[in-house]
């Protein structure tokens, strides 16, 4: 079992935040806004990464990270998917930043985590698709 199975909890909460964040929404929006999609796409992503990655390369970046590593997680991966040009390749870790931007990438060319757009419904919902 990977050692860093607990990465998965709070990486969904600072992955949709990212998504705020970058979109520029989070001046008015907050996590609770999110359709219960994008609670679903963040799963599906974040469980796909934990999956590909290679043990090693998570260990590392717990090890770098120590008790942020669980909040840093859901940030890089939504950031290296979605080509904003920051993300795991930000932090030296040994080339193991570069293995993990490219399990990102993967996910992405594979349509895995194709994010087309995040946008905000009538009644405040916000969806990513």
């Amino acid at each position: 079992m990977k050692k860093v199975t607990f990465l998965y909890r709070d990486g969904r909460h600072h992955f949709l935040h990212s998504a705020l964040w970058t979109e520029e929404l989070d001046a008015n929006y907050d996590i609770e806004d999110f359709a219960p999609s994008a609670f679903k796409k963040a799963d599906v992503v974040i469980g796909e990464f934990l999956k590909r990655a290679p043990e090693k390369s998570l260990n590392t970046y717990v090890e770098h990270f120590e008790k942020e590593a669980e909040s840093q997680l859901g940030h890089d991966i939504w950031l290296s998917i979605n080509g904003h040009g920051a993300g795991f390749f930000d932090h030296n870790l040994g080339g193991d930043e570069d293995v993990l931007q490219d399990v990102c990438r993967a996910i992405r060319d594979d349509k895995v985590a194709y994010i087309n757009q995040v946008w905000v419904s009538e009644v405040g919902n916000i969806f990513i698709e």
